[in-house]
Formats: structure tokens, sequence, C-alpha cells
């Protein structure tokens, strides 16, 4: 994390049945009604070079058991 007050979020998904994208979406919203810039990004097409932009990233994928 940049700072310690973090103003953009992003919520980066891999989700294969949609599941774990509806929950990223949930988050996303609930950072953004927390005050932040929130984004969701999927993790098959997000260019890693765009890390730097945010201050906290947060990460969701399925459980495969």
């Amino acid at each position: 994390m940049k700072t310690r007050d973090p103003k953009r979020a992003l919520v980066l998904c891999y989700s294969q049945s949609g599941f774990s994208a509806r929950y990223g979406k949930l988050i996303a919203c609930l950072l953004k009604d927390q005050g932040l810039t929130a984004g969701l990004a999927d993790m098959r097409r997000f260019d890693p070079k765009r890390l730097t932009d945010y201050d906290l990233i947060l990460v969701g994928s399925p459980v495969f058991y």
C-alpha cells in the first residue's frame, strides 16, 4: 500500500462460473460506499503494469476441490 489512507482500490478477480465476479462487484461497491475510488477487473485481461495505479489491491478467485 502506498499510503496509510488508500484512495484507489482494485478488485482483481478470476471467475470461471461468475460467482467470484459477482462477489468482486459487491466488494467494489462496498469500497465505493466507504469513499474509495474502486474498480473491478478480470485477472485474465488485466495489464500488470497498471498495478502501480492503485493503493489497495484485493484478489479474488474460485476454490476448487
